[in-house]
C-alpha cells in the first residue's frame, strides 16, 4: 500500500505556556497566574507514513444544506506507518513569586454520642496540607522521550454530527 501522505512535522523553540492566543492565555494566567512559569517545545517531531484506505459516507436526507451537512456519518480506515516522534519540552520557572498550594484529606468523622435511630453528634477532623514554595533562583530544566510505532491501524466511526 502507498502512503497517501507523509507526515514532517519539526518545532523549534515553540511555545506551550503562555499559549500566543489571547483568549488562551487569558485562561492560563487566570489558572497559572502571571506567567512565572514558561513551556516550550525546545526539539520536538514527528515523521512517518499515513494512508487513509476505506473510507464511506452516509448522509440522511434533508431540505436544508445546514442539516445535510451535520447529518455526515461513516466509517474510516487509517493505517500509519513508521511514525517516530521526538518530543523535548523546556520548562523554565521564575522566582518571581511564591507558589501556594493545599491538599485536602478526606475528612474523619468522629461520633462519641448517638442517640440511636435519631442523631450522631461529634465533631468532623478536616484535615489539610498547606505549604508554600518559593524559589531563590530561577530554574529552567529541560526533558523528553522518545515515541516508535512502525505499523498501526485504526478503524473506527465518522461522525460530523454535533448532536450525536
Amino acid at each position: 500500500m502507498e502512503p497517501i501522505e507523509s507526515i514532517s512535522i519539526s518545532y523549534t523553540n515553540f511555545p506551550i505556556l503562555p499559549p500566543q492566543n489571547p483568549a488562551l492565555n487569558y485562561v492560563a494566567n487566570k489558572l497559572l497566574g502571571d506567567g512565572s512559569i514558561k513551556l516550550s517545545c525546545q526539539n520536538c517531531s514527528l515523521v512517518g507514513d499515513m494512508a487513509i484506505s476505506y473510507g464511506s459516507v452516509n448522509m440522511t436526507s434533508s431540505k436544508a444544506l445546514s442539516e445535510m451537512v451535520s447529518a455526515l456519518t461513516g466509517q474510516v480506515q487509517v493505517t500509519v506507518q513508521n511514525l517516530s516522534g521526538h518530543i523535548e519540552l523546556r520548562t523554565e520557572i521564575s522566582a518571581s513569586k511564591s507558589m501556594d498550594f493545599t491538599a485536602h484529606l478526606p475528612q474523619i468523622p468522629l461520633t462519641p454520642f448517638e442517640i440511636p435511630g435519631f442523631a450522631l453528634i461529634g465533631p468532623v477532623v478536616d484535615p489539610q496540607i498547606v505549604g508554600s514554595l518559593t524559589l531563590s533562583s530561577d530554574v529552567d530544566f529541560i526533558y523528553g522521550f522518545d515515541v516508535s510505532v512502525s505499523v498501526y491501524y485504526f478503524f473506527g466511526p465518522l461522525s460530523l454530527n454535533p448532536r450525536s
